[in-house]
């Protein structure tokens, strides 16, 4: 877990470091559309938590965390075909949709495989702390 935290935080900070800039520069998106493309994509994320957490329920939780990791690498690779704002934000939103969903299933994951007195240590380790775990 830890080695896919790392590879993961590594991508995400790139990531996040020259995306507006790219959306804007390269594809030719307005800076306000970029930016109420990522809100609405993230309004989407947060109607789209429990649906998430049922299928986790019906699936099992490493099922589904190895399905929401691979739902991310697909959608991020679907940032390359990006040429308008509707692509924009159809993609954004299944990219959100993904790291909204990764932590809770990460929890889950600790919880259910880690020993209570160890949680905290190993959640913090993983970069995935929340006082609500």
């Amino acid at each position: 877990m830890l080695g896919a935290t790392l590879i993961e935080w590594i991508g995400t900070g790139l990531f996040t470091a020259v995306s507006a800039i790219y959306f804007v520069r390269v594809v030719g998106l307005s800076e306000s559309s970029v930016g109420i493309g990522m809100m609405l994509a993230g309004v989407v994320a947060m109607l789209t938590a429990v649906p998430v957490g049922a299928l986790a329920d019906r699936w099992g939780v490493r099922r589904s965390l190895i399905a929401i990791t691979l739902w991310r690498a697909a959608a991020v690779a679907a940032y390359a075909v990006v040429t308008n704002w509707w692509i924009f934000f159809v993609v954004t939103a299944a990219v959100v949709v993904g790291e909204q969903a990764v932590y809770p299933l990460t929890q889950a994951l600790v919880g259910e495989r880690t020993p209570e007195s160890r949680r905290t240590k190993v959640m913090a380790a993983t970069g995935r702390y929340s006082t609500s775990a």
